[in-house]
């Protein structure tokens, strides 16, 4: 192959079709007269398209060659490359049926759909006809039909611009992937696309951590087009500009974007306030978003706010009809203010937001981070305990005065002194830190003492009746979606039987259940466990629930094992107020009804959004 020949590729398929005589070979006799005969004959030639290396997966000079009959029925086929047939029988004449025939070949193992990097594809078609007797000749010529693109950075842009990247794709198909360059990053080499409309869209951070965005579409981009892309960088003021040249003997685009290294507009993402969305979709928040523009180049019809997700790609546009609309834009003295607030968004997420003025390019904003955070549980861990020096009374707290955590200790403890740790902390079985929370149920005098663990304070305890009252919740604002944690129960058969029992609980000799749940609720509320009156509705018709889910298990655990209760929302519209967790190592305790052996263990609960 010749040194222009390394630069350049181009096929051309010689297909000398021989129709035999018996006279023209010694195999050919006359009972073969009825029948003709193709030769194949391939060899390159050099062409003006440039070569570009193919990648290890794939080989565009291999080539796929099919003979196909008038009914597209494929009757001969084989590869080719560098001028060996991987079927010797292309070596000889051909034998075929006189008729009409299509001889096609194409770069082998791919259609040329698609777009990839240093992918040439090539392609190309002939008919021949083929009758007894005579002889026919035919040159099948492949030529690429897919385009070549590269990215070239100016000197003046790398000076500039910290980062920037350039994505090419086709334009309103987003079935064909796009290709991505980065300046400074690892060079792929020149990618390849189908013939159409190629869009380029190029994102730059200036050394100001100023981000410019613009784009462009290059119409009509034919088979075997080279687009070279440069950036360079326009002069201080200007509003940047895009020329494209096209070389119409060697098909060849020069397209170069001057992008402005600043701007007579000025755009300031200056402030964010997040606040809990009334009315929001649930697990989400709102957030109030600020920010002014100036400059003599100012065109407040053309301002519009963008966000996202921090770490993604697509922006969530808020355009200038939406801000006009909202009476966002406000006329100051200099230029102009721009609030407005959305909604519908995450809990414990981060987002960023900035301001564009639509042009070419657009002038964008400082990029500005907010994060919508979700409220934690206080001590979920189970890290933090305290005891009362005169009972020795466990509390899950890290002190008297911490109101979050409480647990059934208090009732049990100031009745009977070794009934003041039914739930307390455990260094026996921990799955995250240094502790676990050990509820463990007994008895005393045959009546069941239940261990619990709740979220509120306990009131006090009726002596004589063994009943409790207890102020169930805690302050809490947001929507979480699920509570996580970790749980191991060792249930014991039920041995105290209690009286005017509900469906479902547990007979004398069967395991014990516990059950863990959590609400969300727009007051607190105060219980006494002798009036079953005086408890919620967990089913979604007590207006004080907003949202509930539980738990029950009634199976020895070995082991810790991951669960996780989604909340069920009964109302998405009320914001909640109060935030209910209870946890018991015997479920229907309530009715002194479980067994004295019971045990569970929890650690590393957390509200997840």
């Amino acid at each position: 192959m010749t040194t222009t020949m390394k630069k350049i590729f181009n096929v051309i398929v010689l297909l000398l079709i021989a129709i035999s005589f018996g006279s023209c070979n010694s195999e050919m006799d006359k009972a073969e007269e009825t029948k003709g005969y193709i030769q194949l004959e391939m060899s390159t030639i050099a062409s003006t398209n440039t070569r570009a290396d193919a990648p290890s997966n794939y080989d565009g000079k291999t080539l796929e060659v099919r003979i196909l009959d008038a009914t597209n029925k494929v009757v001969k086929e084989t590869t080719w490359k560098d001028g060996v047939f991987a079927n010797t029988e292309f070596a000889n004449p051909i034998q075929l049926t006189p008729g009409s025939y299509v001889v096609e070949a194409h770069s082998a193992n791919w259609d040329g759909s698609g777009s990839g990097w240093n992918a040439p594809f090539y392609a190309g078609a002939t008919s021949v006809t083929v009758s007894a007797g005579h002889l026919a000749k035919a040159k099948l010529k492949l030529t690429q039909d897919n385009v070549k693109v590269d990215v070239f950075w100016d000197k003046s842009f790398k000076d500039n611009f910290k980062s920037a990247k350039a994505t090419i794709s086709v334009e309103n198909n987003e079935d064909i992937a796009s290709r991505i360059f980065i300046m400074n990053g690892t060079e792929k080499g020149a990618a390849y696309f189908p013939a159409g409309n190629l869009e380029w869209a190029l994102s730059a951070t200036n050394n100001r951590d100023i981000r410019h965005d613009t784009s462009n579409v290059i119409k009509d981009v034919k088979a075997r087009d080279y687009v070279r892309i440069t950036y360079s960088v326009a002069e201080a003021g200007n509003t940047g500009s895009v020329d494209v040249y096209l070389d119409e003997s060697t098909r060849t685009y020069t397209v170069t974007i001057n992008v402005p290294r600043e701007s007579t507009v000025s755009l300031n993402a200056e402030r964010v306030t997040v606040s809990e969305a009334a009315a929001a979709k649930v697990g989400g928040s709102s957030a109030v978003l600020s920010g002014s523009a100036s400059g003599k180049d100012l065109d407040k019809t053309k301002l519009f706010l963008q966000y996202h997700l921090k770490g993604t790609e697509q922006w969530t546009v808020i355009d200038n009809a939406t801000l006009v609309q909202a009476n966002a834009i406000k006329d100051v003295t200099g230029g102009v203010e721009v609030t407005y607030k959305v909604t519908g968004l995450l809990a414990s997420t981060s987002y960023e937001y900035q301001l564009v003025q639509e042009g070419n390019p657009n002038v964008t904003s400082n990029v500005v981070t907010f994060k919508i955070d979700g409220e934690a549980l206080y001590n979920g861990g189970f890290e933090l305990w305290h005891y009362e020096t005169d009972k020795n009374i466990a509390y899950p707290t890290e002190s008297s005065s911490k109101i979050y955590w409480s647990s059934s200790n208090p009732g049990s403890g100031s009745a009977l002194a070794s009934l003041a740790k039914l739930t307390d902390k455990t260094t026996d079985k921990v799955h995250g830190g240094s502790y676990a929370a050990k509820l463990t149920s007994k008895s005393t005098l045959g009546i069941l003492a239940a261990a619990s663990l709740f979220t509120g304070t306990f009131v006090d305890m009726n002596v004589s009746t063994k009943a409790a009252k207890l102020d169930w919740g805690v302050p809490f604002t947001s929507r979480p979606a699920s509570l996580h944690g970790y749980m191991i129960y060792e249930p014991g058969p039920v041995n105290i039987v209690g009286s005017n029992l509900p469906a479902g609980a547990p007979a004398e000799g069967d395991n014990d259940h516990c059950q863990i749940y959590i609400a969300l609720m727009t007051t607190h509320v105060v219980v006494d466990n002798s009036d079953m009156s005086t408890f919620p509705k967990w089913d979604g018709t007590d207006s004080r629930v907003i949202a509930y889910g539980a738990k029950t298990v009634n199976t020895k655990q070995s082991g810790w094992q991951e669960f996780d209760i989604p909340l069920t929302y009964y109302n998405t519209t009320t914001k909640p107020s109060y935030l209910l967790i209870v946890c018991s190592a015997s479920k229907y305790g309530d009715y002194f009804h479980g067994s004295k052996s019971s045990v569970l263990y929890l650690d590393d609960f957390e509200l997840k959004y």
